[in-house]
């Protein structure tokens, strides 16, 4: 059985994830802004989808999030992140250095290798925690794990990228981070596994 490390356990206020942080799921592996796209809006009592054109496909890393109404804010395919107007966030290219961005310039074709967050203690923040990879000849491994922090607030609202690709643990992983709510209803757990090949 493969180790699983804990990595962070983010305190937030007791309210903080109760709310539509979730529901908004872009969908759509097609780089080029032509070909249509989607977006899938879920809340507590319905879904639809929605077909949209924009320039950010995902090839595997998807990751994005509402604000507590439900309100879309980003999202990021491992290579950069997109504001709630999906272009460009301010600040918002140059994420996970590495070979494999440069190989994967339209998405990183890893999967789950990145998940945005609420920021502890300021609703204006907002956490992405994410990797990138690194091939060996054999196998992919992730030597590192990042931190990109955004202030919702810059830009006019739309967001802006204020700290990146901030080291918060080196080694070598697996693809993959996953999130759980901790039993106090108000703290999380990253989570993730250790490569071992």
């Amino acid at each position: 059985m493969e180790r699983i490390i804990l990595l962070i356990l983010i305190s937030l206020s007791e309210l903080a994830l109760s709310q539509g942080f979730n529901h908004h799921w872009l969908i759509g592996s097609q780089w080029v802004n032509t070909v249509p796209k989607g977006r899938v809006f879920i809340d507590s009592t319905s879904f639809s989808f929605l077909t949209e054109f924009r320039d950010m496909a995902f090839m595997g890393t998807d990751g994005s999030i509402s604000d507590a109404e439900g309100n879309f804010l980003m999202s990021s395919n491992g290579v950069w992140i997109a504001n709630a107007n999906n272009d460009t966030m301010l600040n918002g290219t140059g994420l996970n250095p590495g070979s494999e961005v440069n190989t994967w310039p339209n998405g990183l074709i890893l999967p789950y290798a990145n998940v945005f967050l609420p920021f502890p203690g300021d609703t204006t923040k907002y956490a992405l925690i994410h990797h990138s990879a690194e091939f060996n000849g054999q196998w992919y491994y992730m030597p590192e794990i990042f931190l990109t922090v955004i202030d919702i607030n810059l830009d006019n609202g739309l967001g802006g990228v204020i700290q990146k690709n901030t080291s918060l643990i080196q080694g070598a992983f697996n693809t993959g981070i996953g999130t759980c709510k901790h039993a106090n209803g108000r703290d999380w757990w990253i989570v993730f596994q250790r490569f071992n090949r």
